[in-house]
């Protein structure tokens, strides 16, 4: 996760239409409607992020996870949300982890958000030791 030290997974542009970019378009296109920190890179609650996915509600609201922690891999990952509310994203909060039991943790991998047509939003990822391992 050492990329996402940076700006990569913490900078979101929203664009029309409910797809989302993260740098490298055309600004004078006018697909991009808000580009910017989801949170301060100083007290940030995490030392890392990576895989970063953002969706926007059947109610309009948009909504930005990722996974996180110590580094890619480690067992402390979780999954992390923010939601856009009156132009401030929200303190993030992790809604998932890999805890199996007391003695047990697996890191979480790869979130995807996707809004089905008249149904809650959704909330896809991956729990286990490794990629080849889930």
């Amino acid at each position: 996760m050492s990329i996402c030290r940076g700006l990569w997974a913490l900078t979101i542009a929203v664009a029309i239409g409910g797809c989302a970019m993260a740098g490298g378009n055309d600004p004078s296109s006018g697909s991009i409607k808000q580009a910017g920190l989801i949170f301060p890179l100083e007290g940030r609650p995490t030392p890392g992020c990576h895989a970063s996915t953002i969706e926007q509600t059947t109610a309009g609201q948009i909504v930005a996870a990722w996974f996180a922690g110590a580094d890619e891999g480690e067992d402390d990952v979780g999954i992390w949300v923010s939601r856009l509310e009156n132009g401030t994203w929200a303190r993030p909060v992790e809604v998932a982890n890999g805890v199996m039991s007391p003695q047990k943790r697996y890191p979480c991998w790869n979130p995807v958000l996707f809004q089905p047509r008249n149904a809650p939003l959704v909330l896809f990822f991956k729990v286990g030791p490794t990629p080849d391992g889930w």
